[in-house]
Formats: structure tokens, sequence, C-alpha cells
């Protein structure tokens, strides 16, 4: 059974026993692992604790085959992040991003590089940066990561310029001009100042919380259109859907 050295962010964890847990972490070498840890629960020398929902953790696994539950057999907590449990708001932010990267990874290599976004997600919202600009900013990142990011600088159905009134649909990958908006009953209403926005969140390079100002509008308009992105590439609605925004809305 080989002995697997890597890092770690829980993303779901459940009690298996009195003294055990089994969890779901997402890592930036081997994607989502379930593992189980095995005394997790018992009172440790070093004053460690159990595993819990969001920390960051250097891990030891002792790896199986594929898509079996490994054997967490060291872990260290490095990071708890205090500063979102100290508020509910950026618990809630926590809480969404979790569950998206639940839903969308796998036990993947590939999936890896949504562990350095969360993580950096969890850093801002930790640091009490804005939460509103964090959160669409990793949703946009991870989707695009994911390869089910909207198309919002053409047309994602002729490939033209957003002309007229533009609209949005992921049944049709994104933005719509306004001429092909009409073979698009479902599409919903969105201006191009927040399609501008959204086609530059996902860019490493793109714009920052300092240098743009989203509207309370352009903030929901984005948040439908990632919303209606992600329950149309899930096939459902993220739980904490409607916890998320319902923060969201209220004052910081």
């Amino acid at each position: 059974m080989p002995y697997v050295r890597t890092t770690g962010i829980v993303l779901r964890c459940t009690d298996f026993s009195e003294t055990s847990q089994v969890a779901a972490l997402l890592t930036p070498d081997m994607g989502q692992v379930h593992v189980l840890a095995k005394g997790s629960r018992r009172p440790r020398k070093d004053g460690s604790v159990p595993l819990d929902l969001i920390n960051h953790c250097d891990l030891v696994i002792a790896a199986k085959g594929a898509g079996q539950l490994h054997i967490l057999a060291e872990y260290q907590t490095k990071e708890n992040f205090p500063g979102i449990h100290a508020n509910l708001q950026r618990i809630a932010a926590a809480l969404y991003a979790d569950e998206l990267c639940l839903a969308f990874t796998s036990e993947n290599a590939e999936d890896g590089p949504l562990f350095g976004l969360l993580l950096e997600l969890l850093r801002g919202l930790n640091r009490g940066e804005d939460r509103d600009w964090r959160l669409l900013q990793f949703t946009a990142r991870a989707l695009d990561v994911l390869g089910s990011g909207p198309m919002a600088e053409h047309c994602a159905h002729c490939g033209g310029l957003l002309q007229g009134e533009t609209r949005f649909t992921p049944a049709a990958g994104g933005a719509l001009c306004g001429d092909c908006s009409a073979g698009y009953p479902a599409a919903f209403p969105i201006s191009r100042g927040a399609l501008a926005i959204l086609g530059r969140l996902a860019a490493r390079e793109g714009p920052t919380q300092a240098t743009v100002r989203l509207s309370e509008r352009q903030i929901q308009e984005i948040r439908r259109a990632f919303s209606e992105q992600i329950q149309y590439h899930l096939g459902r609605p993220l739980r904490t859907e409607r916890l998320i925004w319902k923060e969201l809305a209220t004052p910081h």
C-alpha cells in the first residue's frame, strides 16, 4: 500500500465511529479523495483536534485503488481560518465554495487546480476581504478550470458582437446578442456591463476588487448567470445556493 504525502482541504467530514471519521478532501495532486481517519476523534498528545470542515491540513495517505476509501495515516492542521468562523456571511461563502468543489470534482489529478483556487478564497475571506467580490471571482475561475465557464464576451450562438438587448442562457453556452436571443425563450436579460465584468473575472490577470465597482444590479445579474450555469451542468442547484445569496444581499 503506497503512502502519499500531500496537502488538502476538508470538504466533508462525517463521524464513522466513536473514534474515527470519514472525510472528503480536495488535494492539489489527486483531486478529491475519500479517506478513513482512524482514531481521529480520540484526544491526542500533540493537542491536535479531529478533522473539521474547510480546514487546510498536511496529509499522509495510505492509498488504495482508485475509487476506494483510502486510509489517512497522518494529518496535521495547518490553517483553520478563525476569521471565517467568526462571521456568518464568510461561513456561508466558504460553504458555498466547498459544495461547488465537492459537487464538481472527483479523484482525478486534473481537478487539482481547484485546490489552489479554494485555498486562495479561504485565505481572502479569513483576512476579511470583500466576500461578494471574492466569491464571484472564485466561481468564475472554478467554472473556467472545469470547462463549464460561460461565454460572456461574444454571442454564444453566432459568435458575433453583443448588440441589441443582451440575454443569457447556459443552454446556448452563455451570452446572446439581441438577434439570437429570440431563439432561446428561457434566456434572461443581462446588461453588457455585467457581461463585461463576468468575462474578465476568470482571468488571473483580470480586474481586482480595487479597480472595479460592482453595482447591486450587476452582482445580482452575475449571480444569476453563475447559478443557472451551475444548475445546467450539475443537473440541480447547489444546496447552499439560497443561503449564500441571501447572506450576500445583507449588509457587510
